[in-house]
């Protein structure tokens, strides 16, 4: 107990830097901020967010980013308890889901209604041909044919579904559901995170396309909650316990450099007037091209897989 004081004045005196004021970057600052560390969260744009952003239709305001969280995340249901948003969660309606990523699409299609994250059970069904052709539909079919997996084979979404079903299914059916509802490619993403039991059931079935049509026949939707109002009210509660909290967020301020300066670090700051900022500790939650800018020299990152960035439509 004689530590306390301590570590409490330890913490206030901690000048902590958050680069990024999406999701990742106003979690971390409140992490810090609620026990009492100072925080600086820097943000490029003008709004808080990142990708779970609104938009106003009729005077309604909708989701114009990520929407809904997987229901089985104890992390964000702890988040949301912690801000007193507990009683404002709810869970969307069932529904097929409408997607509109390719040159051959146009107009937003809904998907099969029997997939798995994008997986058709049936890709020679005319809901699954419209986004992967006559070709994709072929080349699907080797599924049939090839051995199943073991249970428990770890292997990333996208490399299952590629190797037996084709890169078709996985670019215009998976890489969408996948962006969209994880925010990651699946090939960054492993198979139990994504589908829990789809490897079981492909080894009970002999097919990926068997084990799709088994599991979405038990969970024809996705288990996922959000938030009455949106998920922007995530954001927004987040920006409101930063403020309650004394944190400084600033928008339209983009960090342009970062040095480190002995045990401190020194960010460089564009923006209407350029300035500096120093700080004990940095977290970089900005999006991957800029955090590989800013650390480039400083550390050693893996190669990033996915160079192009993709717009997705997930209605």
């Amino acid at each position: 107990m004689s530590d306390a004081p301590d570590l409490v004045r330890h913490a206030r005196e901690t000048r902590i830097a958050v680069i990024g004021g999406g999701i990742a970057g106003l979690v971390a600052a409140y992490e810090c901020a609620k026990v009492g560390v100072s925080v600086t969260l820097f943000e490029a744009s003008d709004h808080l967010g990142g990708t779970i952003d609104a938009v106003e239709l009729d005077g309604i305001r909708v989701d114009a980013g990520a929407d809904r969280w997987a229901a089985s995340s104890d992390e964000v249901r702890e988040l949301v308890d912690h801000l007193g948003l507990s009683d404002d969660i709810v869970a969307p309606l069932p529904g097929v889901r409408w997607i509109a990523v390719l040159p051959s699409t146009p107009n937003a299609a809904p998907l099969p209604s029997d997939s798995v994250l994008g997986i058709p059970a049936n890709p020679w069904g005319d809901d699954a041909r419209r986004f992967i052709g006559w070709s994709g539909a072929w080349r699907a079919y080797l599924d049939r044919l090839r051995p199943p997996l073991t249970i428990g084979h770890a292997q990333a979404l996208g490399d299952l579904v590629r190797g037996r079903m084709g890169a078709k299914i996985v670019d215009r059916m998976v890489a969408p559901l996948s962006l969209g509802v994880f925010g990651v490619h699946p090939d960054d993403i492993d198979v139990q995170d994504a589908a829990p039991g789809l490897s079981s059931a492909l080894t009970r079935t002999g097919s990926l396309a068997g084990a799709v049509g088994e599991l979405a026949s038990q969970t024809p939707d996705p288990a996922v909650l959000s938030l009455r109002g949106g998920l922007v009210t995530l954001v927004d509660a987040l920006a409101a316990a930063l403020d309650d909290l004394a944190a400084d967020v600033r928008l339209g301020a983009p960090v342009t450099a970062l040095h480190a300066d002995g045990d401190r670090w020194r960010l460089e700051i564009g923006g209407e007037t350029a300035e500096t900022a120093e700080a004990d500790a940095v977290i970089v939650a900005a999006d991957g091209p800029s955090a590989r800018s800013l650390l480039h020299g400083i550390v050693t990152l893996p190669a990033s897989h996915h160079g192009d960035e993709v717009d997705v439509a997930t209605l």
